[in-house]
């Protein structure tokens, strides 16, 4: 047997091919390189999807080439593809883009640039003004425009605005008192205020205005806020208007039995109990205070503890509720080893001045009996706690086994605001002409936990912000790790006083006439000289207010006759550049 190596099959290339302007197929063409390959040569016929010059439309096609024996069976086959794009225009123009801003002020957008073939290769377009995949866009519409000489890929991205406005004052509740007499009184608060991360503007509107008379009862004031986006954000608070004379007392609800009976299966120093909270109503729905001698979810020793809820309305009424806690054990024959009089939960408010707060408690006690104990804690009473919740824990350990423990937790509140450091009152700025910036040192906030504040708003930067002539209003919000807020805010006066407003463009006007005039002095004394000697003449002879003597000296017009004088004459002779005083001498002469 004799085996005889046939060259390997070439097919040809995948190919791209661009149309004519306007057209929407082309004629391809390609050399069937296995014209000489043995597999051509000793195939008993191929049969072909496409010819070269066949016509293809636009997109991709496949050219398949199969090769059969005289049995007709295939022995190879060759496949490559045809793509046909439109000659010189854009392809993959990406669509309208719409996104949203979640800080209410700008957001990364990404596509795909748009390519266009030339001379049968992709290549990538930039777009006219330099906006590129993966900027960032401030909220609104940016237009993103691709050319190509004629051809022309537009589209939009648009990013839209879901942050509401940030409230910076919303008013408490307001309790008022109806004079004997009254039907009804006049209320002011302070207007609530917001502000918009991404413009000044904000729409209000509101149910009630500050001075407007309310009867008595409870009456809802809302304020609503709208930036340009439609984002909205709402202050609500009540303005409580009570009788004068309101003598009713509240109504309580759900206050329990007059004995809540506890029964436990095993003792313990204290047992957390529920019950339900007792809550009382006004006729009028006005706010009620509430104070009590313990809450729900406290903890209570073995025995009796009395437990007083008292409900005080605006107007000093009061309404109390009292009841007894009883706790008992079911079976005390087994004593286990165990913390005595664990602590409850204690929960502290961090001083406004401080980053942290000493908090007591009373040590648990170990009773019980069990061999070689080790007792340990997380923390001491006196220890001082940051803000936050921290787990205090006491663990008994027999042999590295826990055999007890006793847990609670110590929370610190903060809820006071942070402080602002270096808040301007007031800002004045001259600015005559040119920039209309302002500058100033800018405020920072600090907090008592120790965590620097976030500026979560800032309507103007200095020296970059331009100002308007006159008073602007400038606000910096800063917000601590807790969520409290506070603002600093001040007037900056952009103003002229004190401006000189001769400008360039006047001094530089006079300067000429000066030159002009001192120009004129030195080439044609003829001009300036006699108007001197005039101005001399004049002064010389006019010692007297005589009007006769006035008569005389204007006779010269008419009589022809002039007075002995003598005039000292500065002559100035250009070309020797001598200057000579000559004096001459007019007598009594008759004009001819």
């Amino acid at each position: 047997m004799v085996t005889v190596n046939q060259a390997p099959l070439t097919c040809p290339d995948n190919i791209v091919v661009e149309t004519d302007a306007g057209e929407g197929t082309a004629n391809v063409f390609w050399k069937e390189t296995f014209e000489n390959n043995t597999v051509w040569n000793k195939s008993a016929y191929v049969t072909a999807s496409h010819t070269p010059g066949d016509e293809f439309l636009l997109g991709n096609t496949m050219v398949l080439y199969t090769f059969y024996d005289a049995d007709g069976i295939i022995t190879d086959s060759c496949q490559f593809c045809v793509t046909v794009v439109s000659g010189g225009m854009i392809v993959g123009c990406p669509r309208h883009a719409i996104v949203t801003s979640a800080n209410g002020m700008f957001t990364n957008v990404t596509w795909h640039n748009p390519v266009v073939f030339s001379d049968g290769s992709p290549r990538n377009l930039s777009s006219l003004k330099n906006v590129s995949p993966g900027d960032s866009f401030e909220v609104g519409v940016t237009r993103v425009t691709y050319r190509e000489d004629e051809d022309i890929c537009r589209f939009s991205i648009i990013v839209k605005d879901i942050t509401p406005p940030e409230l910076v004052h919303c008013t408490q509740d307001i309790l008022v008192q109806l004079q004997p007499g009254e039907t009804s009184s006049e209320v002011n608060w302070v207007v609530p205020k917001a502000l918009d991360y991404e413009s000044e503007f904000v729409c209000v509107q509101s149910t009630h205005s500050p001075g407007d008379r309310f009867e008595a009862g409870l009456t809802t004031v809302t304020y609503t806020f709208s930036d340009n986006a439609g984002n909205e954000a709402t202050c609500k608070f009540g303005v409580h208007v009570a009788r004068a004379d309101d003598t009713h007392p509240p109504n309580i609800v759900n206050c329990p039995e007059s004995v809540l009976n506890y029964e436990f299966q095993e003792r313990e120093d204290n047992y957390e109990v529920f019950w339900r909270t007792p809550t009382a109503t006004d006729d009028l729905n006005l706010p009620i205070a509430v104070s009590s001698s313990h809450s729900n979810r406290d903890c209570f020793p073995i025995g009796s503890t009395d437990v007083t809820y008292i409900f005080t309305d605006v107007v000093g009424n009061v309404a109390t509720c009292r009841f007894e806690v009883y706790i008992s054990v079911k079976n005390e024959s087994q004593e286990r080893l165990r913390f005595k009089q664990c602590p409850c939960d204690v929960v502290k408010t961090l001083p406004s001045s401080n980053d942290s707060i000493q908090v007591l408690w009373d040590d648990p006690t170990l009773v019980g009996s069990f061999r070689e104990i080790s007792v340990s804690q997380t923390h001491h009473s006196g220890d001082f706690f940051k803000q936050g919740r921290t787990h205090v824990v006491y663990t008994a350990l027999s042999v590295g086994e826990v055999i007890a423990r006793c847990q609670f937790l110590v929370d610190v509140i903060d809820s006071s605001p942070p402080d602002v450091i270096n808040c301007p009152s007031f800002v004045s700025i001259r600015a005559c002409r040119g920039s209309r910036t302002a500058n100033w040192m800018e405020p920072y906030s600090m907090d008592n936990s120790g965590n620097k504040p976030d500026i979560i708003f800032q309507s103007h930067l200095p020296r970059r912000s331009l100002f308007k002539y006159g008073n602007t209003s400038v606000t910096y919000l800063f917000r601590d790790s807790s969520g409290n807020t506070i603002a600093c805010n001040f007037t900056v006066n952009l103003h002229r006083n004190g401006c000189n407003f001769l400008t360039p463009v006047i001094l530089i006007t006079f300067a000429v006439i000066i030159f002009i005039v001192l120009l004129v002095g030195l080439c044609c004394p003829c001009v300036i000289v006699p108007l001197i000697l005039k101005n001399k003449k004049k002064d010389k002879n006019d010692t007297s207010p005589d009007t006769d003597s006035q008569k005389d000296s204007n006779s010269l017009d008419t009589d022809g006759a002039v007075g002995d004088e003598d005039i000292a004459l500065e002559s100035l002779d250009m070309t020797a550049d001598v200057h000579a005083q000559d004096k001459v001498s007019y007598e009594n002469a008759e004009l001819a």
